[in-house]
């Protein structure tokens, strides 16, 4: 019997190893998004929530977005550019619905929804286990910071752009979806300009690739991709930015935040930690931060990706290489950008590692196709070997990275992922036990009290706004929209005086009355201050909590029949 004569081997001996292996790939994308799932479910312990949760109840109550701020005594004439407005009425919403748990669940979709619209984003060969090498790393500086804000509303939009970039030279139909994302983007977070620093990639990619035309190691820009229709798309989404309630001023709005991240980084990261780039973050902490270190990680994969599909598959993306440059330097610009940074790395990383992988395999049936492998005599037919071979090597493979992320959505919710992960995100719900404050801001809205506050630190100041504005109004609050330096910089005069035990600070804290204003200092953060008040005739504390400790005059304690306080509940911080 010849070679050619020689008959197949049974079906099934083929087949079975591939039919395994496919049950186990498929089961890869669900266990890390379940893994996703569970890693954002925590107990709220992010301050920003009580004032955009208070601001919502306000826009529903009044029937209209802030034009001028609500909350604050110090700049109450500055205009207040609100594009977080959405979110605000959906989380309200869902607060009173269901409180804290149903916000940490509609937090844990959404997160989990961006994650994976970005896994499948990258379409080709790509196996499963690879993409979850290259997501592993993504989903834990993504969950580092899933919170419940609006910027989980931005990685869910960055995501469906990319997905829509990846398809839509092949359906050049999805491209009119972009300027719907950005007319919903823009009311609901102010990064809705990521999505055009996307468009705009693409838009130079797509230039550079239509002068090239096939050379340099670029792909050729398919013909039903017309240029005008990616010029009017793209206009769609310019003028979309137009579609907020403020107009030309909200468009422009994220320019005045980028001078925060960039102008002023310097004077912000010293108060505020999520302002200070990873660099300086990590000369503070060193390499023992999880989630510093896959963002390190993460970044490495990412370069190392752009030399393997160069020396592999001899091509580049202008598109892969302007985003992950773009994205990369805001992630040096403040470590709050981790989460937008590891979203984009892991899409553009796969998506090397897909064009790597097709190289690789279309090399190799090049090779078994070769009349110099066909002339090789051989004994039999190798082809069910290697794919016996390349089976059992996937199967292995994928469940591997299935018993990972069975281990990982085990250790998740016992708790034990948390306490090693550090930063005190443990499986569960409510709120993580006095860490807002609420008993003390309460204490210090009631009947008789100041309706001046000040508060430190400025994250006390949202409680205390959920709680008792917009009648009782505070000097500082975490919205960079509206306080300004000149705020910041008085308040920390104020609390420097403080903790000194100078009375000095009282003449910069005096309305136009001269009433003074309530004091009420966080027990983790503001211990000078705290210690200095005790010291400052005139002033009782009146209410103290493992949170935080309330002070007054003595003249108005007296009044409202208040005596001092046990201070030692302040020895126990939260």
């Amino acid at each position: 019997m010849t070679e050619l004569e020689r008959p197949e081997p049974p079906a099934v001996a083929v087949r079975e190893p591939f039919q395994l292996a496919g049950i186990i790939s498929r089961l890869v994308a669900p266990l890390a998004l379940l893994a996703t799932f569970a890693l954002c479910i925590f107990p709220m312990s992010d301050h920003d929530i009580w004032w955009h949760l208070k601001t919502g109840q306000l826009i529903w109550e009044r029937g209209d977005v802030p034009r001028t701020d609500w909350y604050l005594y110090s700049d109450s004439n500055r205009p207040w550019i609100d594009l977080h407005w959405g979110f605000q009425l959906l989380a309200a919403l869902l607060y009173g619905l269901g409180g804290a748990n149903l916000l940490i669940l509609a937090k844990a979709a959404i997160n989990t929804a961006a994650v994976g619209i970005g896994w499948f984003a990258v379409p080709g060969p790509l196996s499963n286990w690879l993409r979850a090498v290259v997501w592993i790393p993504a989903i834990i500086c993504i969950t580092g910071r899933a919170y419940e804000r609006p910027e989980m509303m931005s990685l869910l939009f960055l995501a469906s752009w990319f997905w829509i970039a990846f398809r839509v030279e092949r359906e050049p139909r999805w491209i009119w979806c972009l300027p719907v994302i950005q007319v919903i983007w823009i009311n609901l977070h102010a990064l809705f300009v990521l999505g055009l620093v996307i468009g705009g990639c693409f838009a130079v990619d797509y230039a550079i690739r239509l002068a090239a035309d096939g050379r340099f190691g670029l792909r050729p820009v398919p013909a039903n991709l017309r240029p005008r229709l990616v010029f009017a798309a793209g206009a769609c989404c310019a003028l979309a930015a137009l579609v907020n309630p403020y107009f030309v001023t909200g468009a422009l709005f994220p320019l005045e935040l980028y001078r925060k991240f960039s102008i002023d980084q310097e004077f912000y990261s010293q108060r505020i930690g999520e302002f200070q780039d990873p660099l300086r973050f990590l000369s503070t902490v060193g390499l023992g931060n999880l989630y510093l270190n896959s963002e390190l990680v993460l970044a490495m994969m990412g370069v190392a990706s752009f030399l393997a599909v160069m020396m592999v598959a001899g091509r580049w993306s202008p598109f892969r290489v302007l985003v992950f440059i773009a994205f990369g330097n805001l992630a040096l610009e403040a470590s709050r950008n981790v989460n937008i940074f590891a979203i984009t790395a892991a899409i553009v990383t796969a998506a090397n590692a897909s064009d790597v992988w097709l190289a690789w395999t279309s090399e190799a049936t090049r090779e078994q196709k070769s009349p110099r492998s066909r002339a090789r005599p051989a004994a039999r037919n190798p082809e069910p070997d290697l794919q016996r071979t390349a089976g059992s090597t996937h199967i292995r493979l994928d469940a591997l990275s299935c018993g990972v992320m069975l281990l990982w959505i085990g250790t998740t919710v016992t708790g034990a992922w948390g306490r090693f992960a550090g930063e005190g995100k443990l499986f569960g719900f409510g709120e993580r036990p006095w860490w807002f404050g609420h008993e003390a801001v309460q204490f210090a809205g009631r009947d008789g009290f100041p309706e001046r506050a000040i508060l430190s630190h400025i994250g006390l100041a949202a409680t205390y706004e959920f709680h008792n504005a917009p009648t009782h109004k505070v000097l500082l609050d975490p919205r960079l929209e509206v306080s300004t330096i000149k705020t910041y910089q008085l308040q920390d005069s104020i609390l420097e005086l403080m903790a000194r035990g100078d009375r000095l600070w009282e003449q910069l804290a005096r309305d136009e009355s001269g009433n003074l204003p309530v004091v009420i200092l966080d027990s983790r953060n503001s211990r000078l201050a705290i210690n200095g008040m005790f010291q400052t005739p005139g002033w009782r504390l009146v209410h103290a909590d493992p949170a935080a400790a309330v002070f007054i005059t003595e003249s108005l304690a007296d009044s409202l029949n208040l005596g001092p306080a046990d201070y030692t509940p302040l020895l126990q911080p939260p």
